[in-house]
């Protein structure tokens, strides 16, 4: 599972092609071995590549492959912040309305501590408040997304809040 988590590193360095070989052995071996769940969880770094890879398409088919799994397993833990990826990745293609489902799925999901899950769903939400002409509503979502990032010593968290915040502002 480690191994599946640090290929996002190689596509935060523009090397999608490595990245998605290292995602896709490391998924092989899984497999093999029979981690069910850990296969769901991994997904989420699969995303994470399709994402940075600009590869929206196959940042949802990842997400919901992910999402499905976890699902047949009876997982909800991760599968909280899978669905606000999915939702992420929905939100770009300009599915909004399912977008919104599966931010909401995720919160229900999802508890209050986990801070990915929350954030994600945050700046979905505030978008799509902003796209609905809702703007003092996405800002205030927008805003309490950034304090949250800054709660933690993530700064990818931290800068896809700023962005998220920054489309809120440019909407």
């Amino acid at each position: 599972l480690a191994a599946a988590h640090r290929a996002p590193a190689d596509g935060i360095r523009g090397r999608f092609d490595e990245a998605r070989s290292v995602f896709a052995a490391t998924l092989d071996q899984m497999s093999e071995r029979g981690m069910a769940t850990g296969t769901g969880i991994a997904m989420q770094a699969g995303w994470e590549i399709e994402m940075l890879a600009g590869d929206l398409e196959s940042a949802e088919r990842v997400a919901r492959r992910g999402c499905e799994q976890l699902e047949r397993l009876g997982e909800r833990a991760w599968l909280s912040t899978q669905e606000c990826q999915l939702g992420e990745a929905l939100y770009e293609l300009g599915r909004y309305e399912e977008a919104e489902q599966r931010v909401l799925r995720g919160l229900e999901l999802g508890g209050a501590e986990d801070v990915y899950t929350q954030l994600l769903a945050l700046e979905v939400r505030a978008k799509l408040s902003a796209r609905r002409g809702d703007h003092s509503a996405a800002l205030s979502l927008a805003q309490a997304a950034d304090r949250l990032a800054s709660t933690t010593q993530a700064p990818l968290l931290k800068g896809d809040a700023a962005l998220a915040l920054a489309e809120v502002s440019h909407l």
